[in-house]
């Protein structure tokens, strides 16, 4: 086997205007579930995000934490998992493979997106 081969592969369901991402959007692939084995979570591709910021987090600094501004303004969190040696530039614009998930903290519930896999537009 070649060293691609031993890649594994990312399926993207469907592409996702910015528009679209809303908590009505969350709560509607909420009645998806359950997920599992026969039935993963939709994953969606996002492009021409503005990375704000990005940082990692955890012991190993191996988690990607991003702060994303969508084309209508609005600002979003994002959290990759394994994706923090791909720490974007701030100020890159980038194409996204996610799922949209609500995280809540301290009571507070927000929209974020899970990030999966992220590329700078143009590279």
């Amino acid at each position: 086997m070649t060293p691609q081969e031993l890649l594994a592969e990312l399926v993207v369901d469907d592409g996702l205007a910015p528009a679209e991402l809303t908590e009505v959007l969350v709560r509607e692939l909420a009645r998806l579930n359950p997920h599992g084995e026969g039935n993963p979570p939709p994953v969606f591709r996002l492009d021409g995000i503005v990375v704000r910021s990005a940082w990692t987090m955890g012991q190993d600094r191996a988690t990607l934490g991003l702060a994303l501004g969508l084309p209508d303004g609005r600002e979003l969190r994002g959290v990759g998992f394994g994706l923090g040696a791909r720490r974007p530039a701030t100020g890159a614009q980038v194409s996204l493979a996610a799922r949209p998930v609500f995280n809540e903290y301290r009571g507070t519930r927000s929209l974020e997106l899970q990030v999966l896999d992220l590329r700078e537009e143009g590279a």
